[in-house]
């Protein structure tokens, strides 16, 4: 995926608070934040996975931003540089899951912190897993 691109065509909104990526790159990955998947079975904890990215703001973009915080308003050259970092990051942390032979991650979590002046770093870990979908046999 192109940094950038939406992912709100590869998104399974669930009923049951999970979510799920189906698209070529990234099979069909079970995302939570809650402990567990619903709707399936953990059959192996391969732990901790997670993404980052650390962005700068170029300094134009702080001038603009900054008189745009004055008179009010959405400051969209940022929001659309927070929206490209988490999708950077959470890219890496499907890619880490999947390089584990995982197709689920819970306990997903982003996190986003100043790391120096005009840097940020944005992150999100969770746990990956090997689950199957409650009914092969497994009691969920």
């Amino acid at each position: 995926m192109a940094l950038g691109k939406s992912r709100n065509d590869d998104i399974i909104n669930s009923r049951d608070g999970a979510f799920a990526f189906d698209s070529p790159n990234y099979g069909n990955m079970q995302i939570s934040t809650g402990n567990d998947l619903p709707g399936y079975t953990i059959i192996q904890n391969l732990g901790l996975v997670y993404g980052t990215t650390v962005r700068s703001r170029h300094v134009a973009a702080n001038i603009g931003a900054g008189l745009k915080s004055l008179v009010g308003g959405e400051l969209k050259s940022i929001t659309k540089n927070v929206v490209q970092s988490r999708n950077q990051a959470l890219e890496r942390m499907i890619s880490a899951a999947l390089a584990l032979g995982a197709n689920g991650i819970y306990a997903f979590r982003f996190d986003c912190g100043s790391i120096g002046e005009g840097l940020t770093e944005i992150c999100c870990y969770g746990t990956a897993v090997i689950a199957e979908r409650c009914g092969n046999g497994h009691k969920h």
